[in-house]
């Protein structure tokens, strides 16, 4: 007998958890991957972010755009900076403001493990053809719109939720649906 549980009675709470575990499950294969080089992948993905960013980064607006706390990512580059993978240096109109920046041995690091994060990623999406590819691209799009900040957005949308109603999709600019 097949019992239902109510994540897979409803199809938005299965999509976040499978999405979730998806997200969870290939850290813990990209961290594998890259422990014999002391790398994480958050550590990797500073990494990666500073080599090919056509901008400086601050501490704040680098957390920012990996999505981790402001705290989270000093711990982390200090522990890079001691390793000789990133420099923070001073902004040249404001002292204070330090910027984040890869050394040249950052960038030699970062080409040696990219075919470890390649090999994570082969695996994490094999058997996926283009047209499912582009199909989880347009998605995962349309859920980060969604996160666009909005009048009361979070308020409105836990309260339908709270009362039982389906919230609204919240979207920017033009929708296909």
């Amino acid at each position: 007998m097949l019992i239902m549980t109510p994540i897979d009675q409803d199809p938005s709470a299965r999509l976040a958890a499978l999405l979730h575990r998806c997200t969870a499950l290939w850290r813990v294969q990209l961290d594998e991957r890259l422990r014999p080089w002391g790398m994480t992948q958050t550590s990797w993905r500073t990494l990666w972010l500073l080599r090919t960013a056509s901008e400086r980064y601050n501490q704040c607006t680098l957390a920012e755009r990996l999505g981790i706390e402001t705290p989270t990512l000093a711990r982390v580059v200090e522990r890079m900076e001691r390793l000789g993978l990133l420099c923070r240096t001073s902004d040249q109109r404001d002292r204070r403001q330090k910027h984040v920046e890869i050394t040249e041995r950052g960038r030699q690091l970062a080409a040696e493990i990219e075919v470890e994060v390649l090999a994570v990623r082969a695996r994490m999406l094999a058997g996926l053809d283009a047209a499912e590819l582009g199909a989880g691209i347009a998605l995962c799009e349309k859920i980060l719109g969604n996160t666009s900040p909005g009048p009361n957005t979070e308020e409105r949308q836990g309260a339908e939720i709270r009362n039982g109603r389906q919230a609204a999709p919240i979207s920017k600019g033009k929708s296909a649906d």
